[in-house]
């Protein structure tokens, strides 16, 4: 699938460069180059997910945190979660709640697909 996602986006930008070469070589009307804006396209995927405790109960106003950007959310009373435009590949999901240990874990995202997890969290000790 990005095999032939990489062979679309190329031609894509072929093709760009080749109408707007004109324009780019020719300069315009002060002699000046013309540029041309190349448009990155990011394959995207989606992460859903429900936090519960180590008995199986939902935890509620959990912070769920995507390691290194500043995607984030918070699970619901059913302890559920949604995530969206995440980039495609490996992503750290960090969860943390008042009252449990913090917890981080290593999620794979496909493009174009949704990925489902269920993070158990453990209680503070103490």
């Amino acid at each position: 699938m990005k095999l032939q996602f990489s062979k679309i986006v190329s031609a894509m930008l072929i093709g760009v460069l080749a109408v707007g070469s004109d324009a780019i070589f020719a300069g315009n009307n002060k002699g000046e180059p013309e540029t041309v804006e190349v448009i990155s396209i990011k394959a995207t995927g989606k992460i859903d997910g429900v936090i519960r405790d180590q008995h199986g109960v939902p935890i509620k106003n959990a912070v769920i945190s995507v390691v290194g950007s500043k995607t984030g959310a918070m699970s619901n009373e059913r302890g559920k979660f949604y995530l969206r435009e995440i980039p495609s590949g490996s992503c750290t999901l960090k969860i943390t709640k008042a009252g449990f240990e913090p917890s981080e874990d290593v999620i794979m995202v496909k493009e174009n697909s949704r990925a489902n997890v269920k993070i158990v969290m453990q209680e503070k000790t103490g």
